[in-house]
Protein backbone atom coordinates (compact mmCIF):
# COMPACT_ATOMS: atom_id res chain seq x y z
CA UNK A 1 0.00 0.00 0.00
CA UNK A 2 1.28 3.42 -0.93
CA UNK A 3 0.36 6.89 0.28
CA UNK A 4 1.98 10.06 -1.00
CA UNK A 5 4.57 8.04 -2.90
CA UNK A 6 5.68 6.25 0.26
CA UNK A 7 5.13 2.60 1.13
CA UNK A 8 2.79 2.60 4.12
CA UNK A 9 2.55 -1.18 4.42
CA UNK A 10 1.33 -4.43 2.89
CA UNK A 11 -1.22 -7.11 3.52
CA UNK A 12 0.99 -10.13 2.85
CA UNK A 13 -0.49 -13.25 1.28
CA UNK A 14 0.36 -16.37 -0.68
CA UNK A 15 -1.70 -17.85 -3.51
CA UNK A 16 -3.07 -21.39 -3.35
CA UNK A 17 -5.27 -21.83 -6.43
CA UNK A 18 -8.20 -19.43 -6.11
CA UNK A 19 -7.53 -19.12 -2.38
CA UNK A 20 -5.35 -16.47 -0.75
CA UNK A 21 -3.50 -17.37 2.43
CA UNK A 22 -3.32 -14.13 4.41
CA UNK A 23 -0.27 -14.17 6.66
CA UNK A 24 0.10 -10.67 8.12
CA UNK A 25 -0.62 -6.97 7.80
CA UNK A 26 2.02 -4.38 8.62
CA UNK A 27 1.71 -0.60 8.64
CA UNK A 28 4.80 1.56 9.18
CA UNK A 29 4.80 3.25 12.56
CA UNK A 30 4.55 6.76 11.10
CA UNK A 31 1.28 5.80 9.33
CA UNK A 32 -0.41 4.11 12.30
CA UNK A 33 -3.48 5.44 14.06
CA UNK A 34 -5.11 6.87 10.93
CA UNK A 35 -7.35 4.06 9.70
CA UNK A 36 -4.97 2.62 7.10
CA UNK A 37 -5.18 -1.03 8.20
CA UNK A 38 -8.96 -1.13 8.14
CA UNK A 39 -9.04 0.44 4.70
CA UNK A 40 -6.27 -1.84 3.40
CA UNK A 41 -8.06 -4.95 4.65
CA UNK A 42 -11.49 -3.81 3.41
CA UNK A 43 -10.16 -3.05 -0.09
CA UNK A 44 -8.22 -6.32 -0.23
CA UNK A 45 -11.19 -8.42 0.87
CA UNK A 46 -13.54 -6.58 -1.50
CA UNK A 47 -11.11 -7.22 -4.37
CA UNK A 48 -10.80 -10.90 -3.46
CA UNK A 49 -14.59 -11.27 -3.26
CA UNK A 50 -15.05 -9.58 -6.65
CA UNK A 51 -12.60 -12.06 -8.15
CA UNK A 52 -14.22 -15.13 -6.58
CA UNK A 53 -11.32 -15.89 -4.24
CA UNK A 54 -11.60 -17.34 -0.76
CA UNK A 55 -9.17 -16.85 2.11
CA UNK A 56 -7.28 -18.83 4.69
CA UNK A 57 -6.47 -16.30 7.38
CA UNK A 58 -3.49 -16.39 9.74
CA UNK A 59 -3.35 -12.63 10.36
CA UNK A 60 -4.52 -11.41 13.79
CA UNK A 61 -5.51 -8.02 12.40
CA UNK A 62 -7.61 -9.51 9.60
CA UNK A 63 -9.12 -11.86 12.18
CA UNK A 64 -10.28 -8.92 14.28
CA UNK A 65 -11.49 -7.01 11.20
CA UNK A 66 -13.70 -9.95 10.18
CA UNK A 67 -15.04 -10.29 13.71
CA UNK A 68 -16.06 -6.62 13.58
CA UNK A 69 -17.30 -6.88 9.97
CA UNK A 70 -18.98 -10.32 9.80
CA UNK A 71 -20.16 -9.81 6.22
CA UNK A 72 -16.59 -10.76 5.20
CA UNK A 73 -16.75 -14.15 6.96
CA UNK A 74 -18.24 -15.59 3.75
CA UNK A 75 -14.77 -15.32 2.18
CA UNK A 76 -13.24 -17.81 4.61
CA UNK A 77 -12.51 -21.11 2.91
CA UNK A 78 -14.32 -23.67 5.04
CA UNK A 79 -11.93 -26.48 4.06
CA UNK A 80 -8.87 -24.34 4.89
CA UNK A 81 -9.99 -21.57 7.26
CA UNK A 82 -6.54 -20.78 8.64
CA UNK A 83 -6.11 -19.69 12.23
CA UNK A 84 -9.29 -17.61 12.62
CA UNK A 85 -10.62 -17.42 16.13
CA UNK A 86 -7.31 -17.49 17.98
CA UNK A 87 -7.68 -13.84 18.96
CA UNK A 88 -11.14 -14.09 20.53
CA UNK A 89 -9.93 -14.75 24.05
CA UNK A 90 -7.25 -12.08 24.09
CA UNK A 91 -8.62 -8.94 22.45
CA UNK A 92 -11.88 -7.02 22.41
CA UNK A 93 -11.22 -4.71 19.44
CA UNK A 94 -8.66 -4.03 16.73
CA UNK A 95 -7.64 -0.89 18.58
CA UNK A 96 -6.16 -3.11 21.30
CA UNK A 97 -3.60 -4.57 18.89
CA UNK A 98 -0.31 -2.61 18.66
CA UNK A 99 0.05 -3.33 14.93
CA UNK A 100 -3.49 -2.30 14.05
CA UNK A 101 -3.16 1.28 12.96
CA UNK A 102 -6.62 2.04 11.60
CA UNK A 103 -5.12 2.47 8.14
CA UNK A 104 -6.17 2.10 4.49
CA UNK A 105 -4.94 1.49 0.97
CA UNK A 106 -5.12 2.87 -2.52
CA UNK A 107 -3.92 -0.43 -4.07
CA UNK A 108 -3.91 -3.06 -1.33
CA UNK A 109 -3.03 -6.04 -3.51
CA UNK A 110 -0.82 -4.16 -5.94
CA UNK A 111 2.42 -5.50 -4.59
CA UNK A 112 3.08 -8.69 -2.74
CA UNK A 113 5.73 -8.64 -0.03
CA UNK A 114 7.05 -11.28 2.23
Amino acid sequence: MRFGGQAAGPLVYETAGSRRVLTHTTIRADYRGRGWSKLLIRHALDDLAANGATISNYCEVVDRFIEENPEYARLINLSHPGGRGHMEATMTSMDDHPDFDDSGASNPLGSQEG
